[in-house]
């Protein structure tokens, strides 16, 4: 299955991702310049864990489905699509603890109970709008895209595998690049010493940069930039839950024997705050850790890190290519749009 997915996921064949990526970026500081520029007389706060849930559900329609949802340019949630993720979240991590309810809610005597995509309104209408994009792949009067979804069409997927797919990619690469957004602008706001130094590293940046969005191969040789990045999401990861991990053999984790083919859990925020791993300081937001650290601990924290996108396994994290390009472009244009209209020094 992931090797029908890889090609989309890595852009394969695709050479817009990032110019599509750029464009939301424009429309997000299009959008705070439209409506939330406070004056001496009026006060118009910006709440930029919605305004970030907008950009990536913008920038993974673009790309995925061809078309953003246009999230942006209404400053709403166009088609329902965040609340309708946002009431099945907590559902679905509740059933992954529960295998036994998972296979009732497979059975074909509740199917019919389940969200449907003609339904007009929460989760129905989530699948609805999938379902709309799919079927504008298929039949005589199909359309041809360079996009996401066109590479799981010509991949030789089934058509509901394609439609499965399809839901993933708009449930999944949106929620948790908001998130990695949001925090690691909330841990940069709250930290003056962090936020002057990756200031500092754009500002000298900005000189040779692309404009108006910063190419996503010059964000990723700036190392503060990018130390600030992990540091967002080693203290709060994106993904949580049960996240279980097996082993092809017997093993042995804290003391206990664990048969293969066990489902282990793994709690993120207690390994990301490790402090034999990171450090005595490790539930500190602190950057320097990451270009300080000696080969050996930089190694190691790397591992640990890594388990953010469960990288070193094959089950590596097929988004993880995109949310690097997203992070690094909005945190060092939104820095640069603050010292332009002066709310940073």
């Amino acid at each position: 299955m992931r090797s029908h997915l890889l090609a989309g996921y890595a852009g394969k064949g695709m050479d817009n991702q990032e110019q599509l990526v750029d464009e939301q970026i424009e429309k997000l500081i299009a959008l705070v310049e439209r409506k939330y520029l406070s004056t001496g007389k009026a006060i118009r706060p910006c709440n930029l864990s919605r305004t970030m849930q907008y950009l990536t559900q913008d920038v993974i329609t673009a790309i995925g489905f061809g078309k953003a949802v246009g999230n942006l340019d209404a400053d709403e949630d166009t088609f329902g699509v965040i609340k309708a993720c946002e009431f099945i979240l907590l559902p679905v991590h509740i059933i992954s603890f529960l295998p036994i309810l998972r296979k009732l809610l497979e059975s074909p005597l509740v199917k019919p109970f389940l969200p449907k995509p003609t339904d007009k309104h929460s989760v129905g209408r989530f699948l609805g709008v999938v379902k709309a994009h799919v079927d504008k792949r298929y039949g005589e009067d199909k359309i041809r895209n360079n996009d996401v979804l066109q590479t799981f069409v010509d991949s030789g997927l089934s058509r509901s595998q394609v439609e499965s797919e399809a839901l993933v990619t708009l449930f999944g690469g949106t929620d948790t690049t908001a998130t990695g957004l949001r925090n690691t602008i909330f841990y940069l706001s709250t930290n003056p010493s962090a936020y002057r130094s990756l200031q500092a590293e754009i500002d000298a940046a900005v000189k040779t940069a692309t404009r108006p969005i910063i190419a996503d191969d010059h964000a990723k040789k700036l190392p503060y930039l990018q130390a600030c990045i992990k540091e967002g999401l080693r203290l709060w990861p994106p993904s949580m839950g049960v996240m279980g991990k097996t082993s092809d053999q017997d093993d042995v984790l804290c003391g206990i024997k664990v048969p293969a083919k066990t489902q282990v859990g793994w709690a993120a925020l207690a390994v990301m705050k490790d402090r034999r791993v990171f450090g005595e300081n490790a539930d500190v937001f602190e950057p320097m850790r990451w270009i300080d650290a000696e080969p050996a601990q930089l190694k190691e924290m790397e591992a640990v890190y890594g388990l953010v996108f469960a990288v070193g396994t094959r089950w590596e994290c097929l988004g993880k290519r995109l949310a690097y390009v997203e992070l690094g472009k909005v945190l060092f244009e939104v820095s640069i749009y603050l010292c332009q209209l002066g709310y940073a020094d």
